[in-house]
């Protein structure tokens, strides 16, 4: 019978550990915004897309006007505003949720595609913030390697 054994040792040096623990804990604000993007982003041409299928008439600036907003608190939006007070295309949300007395049936365009990345079971959007999450630790990890 033969049998292999090794001995491993491991050594941290936890004074450098805790300097790269601390440096990712101050650009967390930014990586956040980061991983908001890296959600939004592809949900936005999505949402585009949902809505050039449903609206093959033209709807003036509805394409365009579909964006996002990421925050550095992980928060984000989809929306059709420019900023919290001035509105791209007013009439966004009559097509997404219809209006009665015009007789305006709803086709939602952002919801679904909100749905598809955050709703529910979906993970699609979650994945896409742990990947970027993960390759912004390595390159705080590499960046520092050497101090």
């Amino acid at each position: 019978m033969i049998i292999w054994t090794t001995d491993v040792e491991t050594a941290i040096e936890f004074r450098k550990f805790k300097e790269k623990i601390e440096r990712f804990e101050y650009n967390m604000p930014k990586i956040a915004k980061k991983m908001m993007v890296a959600a939004f982003t592809p949900m936005r041409a999505d949402a585009v897309a949902l809505a050039r299928r449903l609206y093959t008439r033209r709807t003036g600036r509805l394409f365009k006007a579909i964006n996002y907003w990421a925050f550095n608190d992980m928060a984000g939006a989809l929306t059709t505003k420019k900023n919290e007070r001035k509105n791209s295309a007013f009439y966004a949300s009559f097509l997404e949720k219809g209006l009665a007395k015009k007789n305006i049936k709803a086709r939602p365009f952002m919801k679904p595609s909100f749905d598809r990345y955050f709703g529910g079971d979906a993970k699609k959007g979650m994945a896409l913030m742990d990947k970027r999450l993960q390759t912004e630790m390595e390159r705080i990890i590499e960046k520092n390697q050497g101090k």
